[in-house]
């Protein structure tokens, strides 16, 4: 007996995912000082509170406001709407991509509600040093971004190797 149809487990995750990256920033800005890092295992990991109006790895940082702008609003809204779209309208035959595309969404809708909550910026707080894996600092929802965008490619490579997933 189930008791939930596999129709709501999508939106379940992706809900949870949302509000997991959401309550994290707002722990990470009430519980960490600007600018005074926390280190956990050593250095390993890294907390500490960053608000970035640049994007990812500062990749709009040298971009006029007007690109700046369209960027980060038109383009998130309509491309947030398509994946939302495709995550609601696919069909059986995709079901191999409906996580990686949970993940991505919620990544793109968690930085989304940030950026229209603090003006713009994204809440950045955690930061990898660990042997060669050393990143920039970034939050949950750059996390399920890069993990589902990875998963997308996994599906992808897989379906043209041997068939459906």
């Amino acid at each position: 007996m189930t008791i939930l149809p596999s129709f709501y487990y999508p939106r379940l995750i992706l809900f949870f995912l949302i509000a997991l990256d959401l309550f994290s920033k707002q722990c990470a800005r009430r519980f960490l000082a600007q600018d005074t890092p926390v280190f956990l295992f050593g250095d390993a990991i890294t907390l500490m509170v960053v608000t970035n109006y640049d994007g990812f790895a500062g990749t709009m940082a040298a971009m006029p406001h007007w690109l700046h702008q369209l960027l980060s609003i038109y383009v998130f809204a309509v491309a947030t709407t398509l994946l939302v779209v495709v995550l609601l309208k696919k069909e059986k035959s995709q079901d191999s991509y409906v996580l990686p595309l949970v993940l991505v969404t919620a990544g793109a809708l968690g930085n989304g509600i940030d950026k229209i909550m603090h003006g713009g910026g994204v809440t950045d707080f955690i930061q990898l040093n660990i042997a060669l894996l050393q990143t920039g600092i970034f939050n949950f929802a750059d996390f399920f971004i890069i993990s589902g965008s990875f998963g997308a490619g996994y599906v992808w490579f897989s379906c043209q190797k041997e068939g459906p997933v």
